[in-house]
């Protein structure tokens, strides 16, 4: 995997849209051609060579997304990317039609030529109706500027005249799986933990068990202007500190709501007001079923790969890419029951909307959607921007004998280049070092076991990523059939009492 672009502008379509011009045309040249011819680096006979099909894929966080469709981030009327699902319909399990490419641009009042067998002409606006014949009639419309841009923007959900900045249809266009369950996370402490905060006393308890428990050290003067309660109410935290936040949510909870903790949700004790007894119950179900649903994307279907020819890990078959998109669906439609029921309808936020699509894409996956998601570049990505805007400079700058050094940039890809080929010539170094990694990891893993046992009650239901929902498959046929099937039952119980 490679990061092809470098997006340094805001949530905004025209950066976008001028910064990926190029990568979109060799897109467009391809997909017209309908694939790339290739061969091998070693030889340049004609013979040798092989023409490939290309199929694009588009994964990033939603903000990037909705700029890419040329939508107005998550603040319209159909705010998720993938279906047309009113904003104050997000909370609810109804099916809305899926958006289109041809949506796209007709609601832009533009043609769309992505697909051939259905005709450009004549078309009309989705949103106001306007009819378009021709092109000419088109053409005729002068573009919006201005005040006028501004109120179509707002009663359409897209800029004027504008395609999508990428020639792909919604259904191609993945959500990145990390930015999704660090938002859950942020959701679930805003509404469970950060309403709750009163004080500057329930504030420093709260800041101290972000420090001992999950790492999270917060500047309260930068991030609360020296209040620690509003500092810990705009807690905005990464990949494993929110999955931290997300296992130790219960023991937040316990000390929002004054309780000691020993106290057991499932059995209070007297004295204890019932509304906030069930009011806890309901909010620490919230966070079990946000880390059962991190666990399930964090699963692979498989561990196989196409050793000893390489390390690379094999396709999943088609039972259990179904296998892994039935847990999906499930677990996340019982996490958007358990957070229904905790904080209302009107608590839902467009990322908590579409985790009812990431079943969708898995379905249309050959690997775990997780292994399609942004995270992979998250950190080179910041690490790239780093040397592009401050440290970049340093070709202009001479020592003191008047010698230029080479950029940081032009260092790392040299390094980069070493590194590839000492691969290429000691396959089996990388083998080892490969197996390393996995006792590492497995060494890791024991770790915390050993350290959720310790903590014990202080640690929610399957804390433990690696401990969750386990998928096994034999000749075709799903072990987890029955389990699965009662789930499912649970969550459509759970979906119905919330309603």
């Amino acid at each position: 995997m490679y990061a092809l672009t470098q997006w340094q502008g805001g949530d905004d379509f025209y950066y976008l849209d001028r910064q990926c011009g190029p990568l979109v045309k060799e897109m467009i040249e391809v997909m017209s051609d309908g694939g790339i011819s290739i061969t091998d680096s070693d030889t340049d006979s004609e013979s040798e060579r092989c023409f490939c099909d290309i199929k694009f894929k588009l994964s990033s966080d939603g903000a990037f997304i909705a700029a890419a469709e040329g939508a107005c981030g998550f603040q319209g009327k159909f705010p998720c990317p993938w279906c047309m699902c009113p904003k104050n319909e997000l909370g609810q399990e109804k099916e809305h039609p899926a958006k289109t490419h041809k949506y796209l641009c007709n609601a832009s009042h533009l043609p769309s030529h992505l697909n051939s067998t259905h005709p450009p002409f004549p078309f009309k606006c989705p949103i106001c109706a306007k009819r378009f014949a021709t092109q000419d009639d088109c053409d005729e419309e002068e573009e919006l500027v201005g005040h006028a841009a501004k109120e179509f923007r707002k009663s359409h959900d897209q800029f004027h005249k504008r395609v999508p900045v990428f020639p792909l249809e919604p259904e191609d266009i993945i959500p990145c799986t990390f930015h999704y369950l660090v938002a859950c996370v942020k959701h679930c402490w805003t509404h469970g933990i950060g309403d709750y905060i009163k004080d500057e006393e329930m504030g420093t308890r709260i800041s101290n068990y972000l420090c001992k428990k999950c790492g999270v050290v917060m500047d309260v003067m930068k991030v609360g202007k020296g209040s620690t309660a509003k500092a810990c109410k705009l807690v905005s935290l990464g990949g494993e500190q929110a999955r931290a936040v997300a296992s130790h949510y219960e023991l937040f909870l316990k000390a929002v709501y004054g309780l000691p903790d020993d106290y057991d949700h499932n059995n209070p004790p007297a004295g204890t007001k019932k509304f906030n007894a069930e009011q806890f119950k309901l909010t620490a179900y919230v966070g079990d079923r946000l880390v059962n649903m991190w666990n399930c994307v964090a699963t692979q279907m498989h561990d196989r790969t196409d050793e000893p020819l390489s390390l690379n890990r094999l396709p999943g078959t088609a039972a259990e890419i179904e296998l892994k998109a039935k847990e999906l669906r499930i677990a996340t439609k019982m996490y958007r029951a358990a957070y229904r029921a905790a904080f209302g309808e009107t608590a839902f936020k467009p990322y908590t909307h579409i985790g009812k699509h990431l079943s969708e894409h898995q379905t249309r996956l050959q690997y775990d959607v997780k292994d399609y998601s942004a995270e992979a570049q998250e950190h080179q990505g910041k690490i790239m921007k780093g040397f592009t805007k401050k440290q970049n400079g340093r070709l202009s700058k001479a020592d003191k004998n008047g010698v230029k050094g080479a950029s940081y940039i032009q260092q790392s890809s040299e390094a980069y280049q070493v590194k590839v080929a000492a691969e290429v010539a000691h396959p089996h170094l990388v083998k080892q070092g490969y197996r390393r990694k996995q006792q590492r990891h497995k060494e890791e893993v024991q770790k915390r076991i050993e350290k959720a046992e310790k903590w014990g009650d202080d640690v929610c239901e399957a804390s433990i990523p690696e401990l969750g929902l386990k998928t096994e498959v034999a000749n075709g046929k799903a072990v987890l059939a029955v389990e699965l099937l009662l789930k499912e039952a649970e969550a459509d119980k759970a979906a119905g009492t919330a309603v």
